[in-house]
Parts: C-alpha cells; sequence; structure tokens
C-alpha cells in the first residue's frame, strides 16, 4: 500500500474527528446555553400558540368621553400531553395564581394538546407566573402567555344596563356590545375597531341613575327606570335602570339587574296615559278643554264592578276636560272615553305609540299589550281610560309624550349618533325620523293643560323646577299579578313631563315599582326625581331659568284661535258632554239631583222630599233626548255600596 493511500485515509478520519467534534460541542451548548431563539423553536414544534385577539372598538358617549374600551393582556395555557411532572407544575400554578391545586391538576391531566390555565391575567398573576418560569425554563416548553384582549368599563355601573358586557372571547352578549357587535369586532391584531357615539350624555347619565336610586332608597321600592329624550331629535340623553351591576364583573351579578328595564319591561302605565286619551279626543275634535263630564261624586258602577277615585275625599260632581287631568279622576276619564267610543280610544293609543316598538337600536325591545276594542269589555275599557289593563314600556311613554313636546311630531329614539372608523372619520349622523300624529293646536291645549297639572292643586306639583314651566302627568297604577288580578297596596307611579319652550326640547319618564309608605302615588314619589333629573339636564345643556309670570288660563285663546281658522265664533263655547246611561243617584238630595241634569236636555219630575229612594229610568239604562228622567224622595237616606 502506497505513502499517498495512508495520507488520504489520515485526512478524511482527521475530518471525521473534527466534524464529531463540532457536533459534540453543538450539543454541549445547546444544552448549557440558554437561546431564546431555540426556546422558540421548541414551542413552535411542541405547541401551537392562539394568534393575538384583536383590540375591540371603544364606545363613548355624545362628548367623545369613553364609557367601554378593551385593552392589552396575557393568558395562561399549557400542552398537557407533554407535560411529566403534573402535580409539581399544578402546585407551582395554584400558588403562583391563588387557585385550588385541585383543579388546575384536572385541566394538566387531559390528553390535549391546548388548554387554558387562566385567561385575562392581572399584572400581579403575569409577574409570578414569569418568575416560575424563569426558575425552571424547561417549563417554558409546555407553559405560554397568549395575547388577548379585555374589555374594560372605566365608569364601573354607569350606563351598564346600555352598555351592555362581552364574554371572555370578547364577543358582545347584551346591549350596545351585542347590538353593535359587528360594528365593534377587529379582524386585525393591530388595529382598532371602529368606535361608536352613543347620543348619552355621561354626566346626565350619571345625575338620572343617581336619583332614580336615591328614590328608591327612599321609599323603598322594587325597583324603577328613568329616560331623558331629546323630542326634536330623539337623542337619549339618560336611560337609567335600578337595581343595576357592574359590567366588569357581570358574572357575579344578578342576571334581573343586567335588564335594560326602559326597553324590556313592560307595566301598566295608570293615569299618565290620560294625556293621550284626552288628546286623541281634542285631535278628534270630539273635546274641548271646558267639555264637561258628570263624575258621579268619585265613584261609578260598571255592572258589577265600581270605579273609584283614588281617595274617598275625592267627590267631584261636574269637572271639565282640563280639571279631569289636573286633579286625575278616573270616573272623568272613564265617561271621556265613553264620548269617545272604543274604536277611537284604540287607535290613538296606538297612533301615539303604545304597545308599539319604538325602533330603538337596542337589543330586546318589548311590544306591551293592548286587546283589539271589540273584545274590550265595559270595566275593561272604563280601566284603559286610566291606563290598567294594558301594558307598555318605559321608551313607549316617553315617546309618546314627546310628541306632545315636539308640537305633534312622533320622533323615533335612538342611543347611537354615529360610529368613527379607523382612520377617525365619522360616519353620516343617523338621520331623525319624524311622523306628524297631532295637529298643533291639539298639542298646545293639552301642554296648557299638562301645566295645571304642576301648578298649585294639580296632582304634579313637585314636578315643577323655578323658572321653567313644565308640563307633565302623574301616574299610579295597581301592580297587576298573572291570574290574581290587582295586588293591594301595590303600585307603580310615575311621571312624565317635559319643560315648555326650551331649546333643547327635553322629555322625561320617570317610574318606580312598588314604593312603600302610606298612600304612594306619583306626584309624591315619581314626580320629585324627575324634576331634579330635569333641572340637572337642563343646566347641562346651558338652558337657563327665567322669572315666569304665574299661570294663566290660556287655553281659552289657543282655541278661539282654533276656532278662529274654521270661521266659527270666536269665543269657543263650554261643551256639556250629554249624559247617555242613567247615574245612580241613590241617596242624593233634590238639589244634587238638579245640579246633575241642569245642563242636560232631560225633563225632571221630582216627587217628595228628603234623598232619592227611587229613580225611573233605572241605573245604567239609556237616557234619549228629552226623556222624562222620574225622582222619588223620602226622609230615610238609602246607601248603596
Amino acid at each position: 500500500m502506497d505513502k499517498g493511500f495512508h495520507l488520504r485515509i489520515n485526512f478524511i478520519f482527521f475530518l471525521l474527528l473534527l466534524f464529531c467534534g463540532a457536533v459534540l460541542a453543538k450539543a454541549a451548548y445547546l444544552m448549557l446555553i440558554p437561546s431564546k431563539r431555540l426556546e422558540t423553536t421548541l414551542k413552535r414544534q411542541f405547541r401551537a400558540e392562539p394568534a393575538p385577539q384583536p383590540l375591540r372598538g371603544v364606545i363613548v358617549d355624545r362628548n367623545n368621553e369613553p364609557l367601554a374600551m378593551s385593552i392589552r393582556v396575557r393568558s395562561i395555557y399549557a400542552n398537557p400531553r407533554k407535560i411529566k411532572r403534573k402535580k409539581k407544575i399544578a402546585k407551582l400554578l395554584a400558588k403562583a395564581l391563588g387557585k385550588e391545586r385541585r383543579k388546575i391538576f384536572k385541566l394538566l391531566n387531559q390528553d390535549k394538546g391546548f388548554v387554558w390555565i387562566k385567561r385575562h391575567l392581572s399584572r400581579l398573576e403575569e409577574q409570578r407566573i414569569r418568575d416560575v418560569l424563569d426558575k425552571d425554563r424547561r417549563l417554558n416548553l409546555v407553559l405560554g402567555f397568549a395575547k388577548e384582549s379585555k374589555r374594560m368599563y372605566p365608569n364601573g355601573q354607569l350606563a351598564a344596563n346600555v352598555l351592555g358586557f362581552t364574554g371572555i372571547d370578547g364577543r358582545g352578549l347584551e346591549g350596545i356590545e351585542y347590538q353593535y357587535n359587528n360594528t365593534l369586532a377587529s379582524t386585525d391584531p393591530d388595529e382598532v375597531s371602529n368606535t361608536i357615539i352613543l347620543t348619552i350624555d355621561k354626566a346626565t347619565q350619571n345625575t338620572a341613575e343617581t336619583e332614580l336610586k336615591k328614590a328608591i332608597v327612599q321609599h323603598k321600592a322594587k325597583s324603577g327606570v328613568a329616560v331623558i329624550m331629546d323630542a326634536e331629535t330623539g337623542d337619549v340623553w339618560a336611560m337609567a335602570s335600578y337595581p343595576t351591576y357592574n359590567p366588569n364583573n357581570f358574572r357575579s351579578s344578578n342576571p334581573d339587574h343586567r335588564r335594560n328595564r326602559p326597553v324590556t319591561e313592560t307595566f301598566e302605565p295608570g293615569s299618565t296615559v290620560k294625556a293621550l286619551l284626552i288628546a286623541g279626543g281634542i285631535e278628534d275634535e270630539f273635546l274641548s278643554s271646558r267639555s264637561r263630564f258628570y263624575c258621579e261624586k268619585g265613584k261609578m258602577q260598571i255592572g258589577r264592578h265600581w270605579i273609584r277615585e283614588s281617595s274617598k275625599d275625592h267627590k267631584w260632581k261636574w269637572l271639565s276636560t282640563s280639571d279631569i287631568i289636573r286633579v286625575s279622576s278616573n270616573v272623568g276619564a272613564t265617561k271621556v272615553g265613553i264620548h269617545i267610543g272604543k274604536d277611537r280610544v284604540y287607535h290613538w293609543y296606538k297612533m301615539q305609540g303604545l304597545t308599539q316598538k319604538t325602533g330603538i337600536d337596542l337589543p330586546g325591545e318589548a311590544r306591551g299589550v293592548l286587546k283589539p276594542h271589540n273584545v274590550w269589555s265595559d270595566i275593561n275599557f272604563s280601566n284603559i281610560t286610566f291606563g290598567q289593563g294594558l301594558s307598555v314600556t318605559a321608551m313607549q311613554m316617553t315617546q309618546a309624550f314627546a310628541t306632545l313636546a315636539n308640537l305633534g311630531f312622533k320622533v323615533k329614539p335612538r342611543i347611537v349618533s354615529a360610529v368613527m372608523d379607523k382612520e377617525g372619520d365619522p360616519s353620516e349622523p343617523k338621520p331623525i325620523h319624524l311622523e306628524r300624529v297631532l295637529k298643533e293646536r291639539t298639542v298646545r291645549i293639552m301642554t296648557q293643560m299638562l301645566r295645571r297639572v304642576t301648578s298649585e292643586g294639580g296632582t304634579g306639583v313637585q314636578g315643577s323646577l323655578p323658572g321653567f314651566y313644565i308640563a307633565g302627568k302623574t301616574g299610579t297604577a295597581q301592580v297587576a299579578t298573572p291570574s290574581k288580578g290587582y295586588t293591594d297596596g301595590k303600585y307603580i307611579t310615575s311621571f312624565a313631563g317635559f319643560a315648555v319652550d326650551t331649546k333643547p326640547k327635553f322629555v322625561g319618564y320617570v317610574a318606580i315599582r312598588e314604593p312603600q309608605g302610606k298612600a304612594p302615588s306619583g306626584g309624591s314619589v315619581a314626580a320629585p326625581a324627575f324634576a331634579r333629573i330635569m333641572s340637572a339636564v337642563l343646566a347641562r345643556a346651558g338652558v337657563a331659568p327665567s322669572v315666569l309670570p304665574e299661570l294663566k288660563n290660556e287655553i281659552s285663546s289657543i282655541e278661539k284661535d282654533v276656532t278662529k281658522e274654521k270661521d266659527e265664533p270666536k269665543e269657543a263655547p263650554t261643551t256639556v258632554v250629554r249624559i247617555k246611561e242613567m247615574p245612580n243617584i241613590q241617596g242624593l238630595t233634590a238639589r244634587e239631583v238638579q245640579d246633575i241634569f241642569s245642563q242636560q236636555d232631560i225633563r225632571l219630575r221630582v216627587k217628595g222630599s228628603g234623598v232619592v229612594r227611587e229613580f225611573f229610568p233605572k241605573f245604567g239604562e239609556e237616557l234619549s233626548p228629552k226623556q222624562r228622567v222620574s225622582i222619588f224622595l223620602g226622609e230615610e237616606e238609602v246607601v248603596t255600596q
């Protein structure tokens, strides 16, 4: 074998030794010297990291004050299939996270390549986990952090029932978060999505929530709602519900507290609907403000039922339409309804938005219930004229009174004014939807009548505001229990009203369910809360109070203008509504009977002295014009129940 062959063999052997040495050196380096690049490579081989979660869009109020936003957080996950020391790792993680070791071990003991250990870590939790990983870098092969987005509500409970909340995956579950989920969601992890601009005013919302809670606590009530809206634009400045919750910790809240009650909850509105009843009658020209109705001295029998006033002291005889509103007479409302007719009452309730969805851009809006007029019994009809026997939402009542505040135009409420894209360019403002429902002269007459409610002698004096004319109506409705009728001592008290001749034209509605105390009413419970909220929003909008003259009766002059347009006599006549059915006059004196029929086309025949013991036609029978009514008096007073 020649010398050259041995040299080649030796050279090849040297190369092999050199290669093996390099491999061993590299292996020793990889095993002993930490490498972030290698750790990243190994992590990719052992498990797939979840993609970073995009940041959800911001929700702001009408002044760009943030109400909901998203922040970057870390979540910790594991690859159970690659973990061998499961009990030990479970112990380390439990200590760092403050969780039960048993629960973490259960997660690690699964035959999976990926499990979440904890989502949305706090900064302290994240640092504790990093300390664990730094002490044993091998854990980086089986544990890891994921970048995620966490929804934050910087004002806590403020507007919580309107905003709603998101789930752990960032998807909207209730409220604006749900309604505008696709608009707020983003597909790009590096960019923030669109911004939702609400019509809500943060300061007004805070006042509404504060005053609503104060009234509920003061009167030991069950729940309540408050709404403030611009009657011209439909912009909702405040929408409050109580009880409420903190959306930052919604899992620990009561589901009932998360309801957006002004939109989703229905109830019987009570006497606030008397304003809508009479507005329809004036629009149809069946009524004037001075039409007079005999109110049966406080109680009226319909079949085997009795309609009574809210107080035994209210023994009214003749009341004008305006006075029926001012003192909130149930018998008077019944007489008005009978005069107008079932079909027209039904028509005007519907036209003014009762039991019709308002179309506000919030989820879960309820419609309410009003049965067709052709199935109303006489007692149902009577109840419906003063707000029992039908159900509505607070938003519907706000919209109906906004029609009166806005010269007869019904406006569609809105809670979102615009959407701002990623570049900061706002969308076109949402259009204002208006529909003419009542003539201007009708609402001018109604406004003057509703002003008397908040003036001396009216039921809503506590809803008045110094320096402003407030037109409003109180409501006190018995609480209906399914299949059990009405519950004694349980009421829903409410107040609806608006500031007259202001810009903006704010309308407000407050309803408080089941207040405690002696004879709670809309005037004593809801009206004061309305006044405090309305005062704050007027100040917020820069509407200053002024020195106002005493309330004078301007209704006649308004009606004079109406008749002028029709080329009728300048003075609007006082209308006495004909009594169509024989009233119950048992036990009345002759003078009281003459007072009832003094302005009726009836021939009255009276015999005897004392009080009425018998009369013909009988109670409830139809009375025709020029009919003879025979009254027989006796010494013994007969009282019927």
